[in-house]
């Protein structure tokens, strides 16, 4: 039973769980499928290249493009052998102190990314054409979901000067 909970859903989603977005540096933990460890991310770069770093050894989705290095091929662009890999792991099931999303990158096109985006707190899905656009809707989610927050600041400030 438990693994037919992990194969719902596409195989290769990937659960962001953003646990901290002080100074609007995001960090926390991502989930796939394929392993019941975390991986820890600081910043919207650590995410964009822990991703890639999954997709590089999955060899999915395909790149239409092989990605130029200074230092030649790094070892995380080499295919780990494993696409027969089976699904251990729920990453749906986690869930970050501040926000969650939902990720599934369909295409590594013209160099960047091209999927979509859940928003797993308000249930809002958006599609991507970027890995720029990605956290941008990431980025914006922390914001709306700063909002209440910061008007009952304001509120309280308000309160405080009226007495």
């Amino acid at each position: 039973m438990e693994q037919q909970a992990a194969c719902n859903g596409p195989l290769h989603l990937i659960t962001v769980c953003v646990d901290s977005d002080a100074g609007s540096r995001m960090s926390g933990r991502i989930y796939h499928r394929f392993s019941n460890q975390p991986i820890p991310f600081l910043g919207a770069e650590g995410v964009l290249f822990s991703i890639e770093k999954l997709m590089d050894e999955w060899d999915y989705p395909q790149s239409t493009l092989k990605m130029r290095s200074f230092a030649g091929v790094s070892p995380h662009q080499r295919r780990q052998p494993g696409m027969a890999r089976k699904a251990i792991n729920d990453p749906l099931a986690y869930t970050g102190q501040d926000a969650t999303f939902v990720v599934h990158v369909k295409y590594r096109q013209n160099a960047t990314w091209q999927g979509t985006v859940t928003w797993a707190d308000k249930n809002k899905q958006q599609n991507f054409r970027s890995a720029l656009e990605l956290i941008k809707l990431m980025d914006s989610a922390m914001d709306e979901s700063l909002l209440p927050e910061q008007e009952q600041t304001a509120e309280q400030g308000a309160a405080l000067i009226n007495g």
